[in-house]
């Protein structure tokens, strides 16, 4: 058992939906991997950015929820294939290293 961290979507899109499907989304893919719980920060998808307070809310729930394994992103994987990764992705793994 475990639990996520997700860094929000795009706003537009949240917008658009409310954000209701999209943290369905989250929890339904959350419910797939056998995690317990998930949390959604109040950052929204190209506007993350590796700051202090960001690093702070990710250290923050890493020593909430106390797990034995951290898995996030790559940050020097830019390219996987024909796949780019995207900044986001990217910088989230650096902030949580």
């Amino acid at each position: 058992m475990g639990a996520s961290v997700v860094i929000g979507a795009r706003r537009r899109r949240w917008e658009l939906l409310g954000g209701l499907a999209l943290v369905a989304e989250t929890e339904a893919a959350a419910s797939f991997l056998g995690l317990a719980s998930t949390r959604i920060l109040d950052i929204h998808d190209g506007e993350l950015t590796n700051t202090p307070a960001v690093r702070v809310e990710i250290v923050r729930e890493i020593r909430r929820i106390r797990p034995a394994t951290v898995v996030t992103c790559d940050p020097t994987a830019w390219f996987f294939g024909n796949y780019f990764n995207h900044a986001d992705h990217r910088t989230a793994g650096e902030a949580a290293l």
